[in-house]
């Protein structure tokens, strides 16, 4: 169910955001050394979609109705992989030279002392710097951070909202991506507190509109159905207000770019 605003973020634009709102934020975020040893634990331990609710983290009657028991809402499991192995890009100490290196170069460690392995994850592909940020993507959460930083919250909440995780989650369901905005609406906090239920507490808010929208799909209730038009029409102008503070900023920080660059 695909539904535009009047104003739209150029694709371009939109890549960078969706890359922000997910890698971008991991790698620099969250702590002096970004997100690095989190990632380096995923990558160690390894994921799998659970096959239960499909990555959704939700599942029951309807797709939306509780949280899934088997993954308890994440929507993955991790793997049977040892929490022991070795890092995927660790380094273990050459036996030819027990880890010394002299002023003869070891044939095996080529005078390192240590030899790369591939740990968990034998691939046969050499291992590469994959949690550290290189100067391309230094530069692209440099150029999306400058933009955001002038918006309004509610603006940065908006894409953060519709580009990240949530936007994601719901552009995978015939909702479409633009029903990740539906709480953050008049219409949808009215939709909370009218027809959301107290046994429904354990899910976000927005899974709880998701509920109320999959039951107005089973028996319709007039104000239901207003309301959850009305938040349609609500989240599109309020991402119609977002994208156009957005590409003003855009626009603003490309002529001063080019006015320094002159």
């Amino acid at each position: 169910m695909a539904h535009k605003s009047t104003v739209e973020i150029p694709p371009a634009d939109e890549l960078k955001l969706r890359w922000y709102f997910s890698l971008g934020i991991s790698a620099f975020e969250f702590s002096t050394f970004g997100r690095q040893i989190e990632l380096a634990r995923l990558h160690n331990e390894g994921s799998f979609i659970c096959h239960s609710c499909g990555g959704d983290g939700v599942s029951g009657s309807g797709a939306f109705a509780v949280i899934c028991r088997a993954c308890k809402g994440r929507g993955t499991h991790r793997s049977s992989l040892s929490s022991h192995a070795p890092s995927r890009f660790a380094t273990i100490r050459c036996e030819k030279c027990d880890g010394v290196v002299g002023n003869d170069d070891c044939p095996d460690c080529g005078g390192d002392g240590y030899i790369e392995s591939s740990g968990a994850f034998e691939t046969g592909a050499q291992p590469s710097e994959l949690h550290e940020p290189d100067i391309s993507e230094i530069k692209l959460y440099g150029e999306v951070a400058r933009v955001l930083r002038v918006l309004s919250k509610t603006h940065n909440q908006v894409l953060e909202r519709f580009y990240g995780d949530c936007g994601e989650r719901w552009a995978r369901t015939d909702r479409g991506r633009m029903f990740s905005l539906y709480d953050l609406t008049k219409a949808g906090k009215m939709l909370l507190e009218t027809f959301a239920k107290p046994t429904e507490a354990c899910l976000p808010p927005i899974e709880r509109i998701g509920v109320a929208a999959e039951l107005e799909r089973t028996k319709s209730v007039e104000r239901r159905r207003q309301q959850l038009s009305d938040a349609l029409a609500q989240s599109v102008k309020l991402y119609g207000s977002t994208a156009s503070s957005w590409c003003a900023a855009r626009q603003h920080q490309k002529e001063t770019m080019y006015a320094k660059a002159v």
